[in-house]
């Protein structure tokens, strides 16, 4: 069913929710949000259109009219801004693809964390290691068997690899080629977990470690039989 022109387009309508608590956000998102909150930003959802100094700072925007392949990016001026392609978005809302599209959300928020705290984006190495951080800690590359079995260890679970293969076609996307990073380089990007603990692997290990980093309770609505859980829910 098509959306009547008066009605506010699906994408905007998940963005907002996503954003003011009545959607119960993945583990990856939580820890993200509360980190940028803690750092002393709001993230507000708006339109392309709202003026420089307005408080919204994540919309969506037609890329296939700036020629851009991606699904969202970051903008630093004239003010923190993510930008995700409406696009891609609305195929994959249509679809049901939630998750994924929390992910490519969370994502961005982890560079804006990483922009927060000094790195450099126009040098390389500091972007790659942002780009290997974001897919780590957004959630898109996870160990997706967690189970006792070796073989489908080593046949599933291929997080590093998946980190840095984003990395690299990220890279390429946005004009920044990096085609041989070391292996030191690799490593010393992986091992950066800020604002983690400790590397969430799975979904259900991120649960886990945000009940024990942020001491997590029922009372404040965040974590119930091991949900995590919003005020709204």
């Amino acid at each position: 069913m098509e959306e009547r022109k008066d009605e506010i387009p699906k994408r905007e309508r998940w963005l907002r929710q996503l954003f003011n608590g009545s959607k119960s956000p993945n583990p990856y998102f939580y820890a993200a949000l509360k980190e940028i909150n803690r750092q002393g930003d709001e993230i507000t959802p708006g339109s392309v259109f709202d003026e420089a100094d307005s408080p919204t700072n994540i919309c969506f925007v037609k890329c296939k009219e700036l020629g851009f392949p991606g699904a969202a990016f970051l903008r630093q001026e004239p003010k923190k801004i993510i930008f995700l392609c409406e696009e891609y978005f609305d195929s994959r809302l249509r679809d049901g693809e939630y998750t994924n599209m929390t992910e490519i959300v969370t994502h961005e928020m982890i560079h804006w964390i990483d922009v927060n705290r000094g790195m450099d984006f126009s040098n390389k190495e500091s972007l790659f290691c942002s780009e290997i951080r974001a897919a780590l800690l957004s959630g898109q590359c996870q160990e997706f068997y967690n189970g006792t079995n070796t073989l489908l260890k080593t046949m599933l679970n291929h997080p590093i690899k998946c980190a840095k293969d984003r990395a690299i076609d990220s890279m390429s996307i946005s004009g920044s080629k990096m085609c041989c990073p070391s292996d030191k380089l690799l490593q010393g990007c992986v091992q950066d977990i800020y604002p983690w603990t400790e590397r969430p692997t799975s979904q259900q290990k991120a649960k886990e470690i945000l009940v024990k980093q942020f001491q997590l309770t029922d009372q404040n609505g965040c974590i119930k039989h091991g949900h995590i859980l919003t005020q709204d829910s």
